[in-house]
């Protein structure tokens, strides 16, 4: 009954952490960035982004969000100060982590994967 109830879990886990995909933000410059993450292709019945996360990130500092999303389109809005950038940025199956550095002349998003 216990091998059952393992290889069951195991069934339902492995999937759903699978796909998982999770965002890292890095602020290298001297002011405080305020961050917004919306889903746009998300599966529930309404037809506009569902806000996800959002927060801040201190000068100098590094800020891993801890939940974990599935891949697709995703529309984040970063302010640095009085500087508003928004970006859709589509994220494939096989990406794992999504780096997002923002530095006082641009903000680079950086798709990670996992080794095969």
């Amino acid at each position: 009954m216990k091998k059952l109830l393992l290889i069951l879990t195991l069934l339902f886990l492995l999937p759903s952490v699978a796909g998982a995909v999770t965002f890292t933000f890095e602020n290298r410059t001297d002011e405080l960035v305020i961050y917004t993450v919306y889903w746009i292709d998300h599966p529930y019945e309404w037809d506009y982004p569902s806000a996800i996360c959002g927060g801040e990130v201190q000068s100098g500092k590094r800020y891993h969000v801890e939940t974990e999303y599935y891949p697709g389109e995703y529309y984040f809005v970063i302010w640095l100060g009085d500087f508003k950038t928004e970006e859709a940025i589509e994220i494939p199956q096989e990406v794992r982590e999504v780096l997002i550095t923002i530095t006082d002349e641009q903000i680079l998003f950086v798709a990670l994967t996992l080794n095969a």
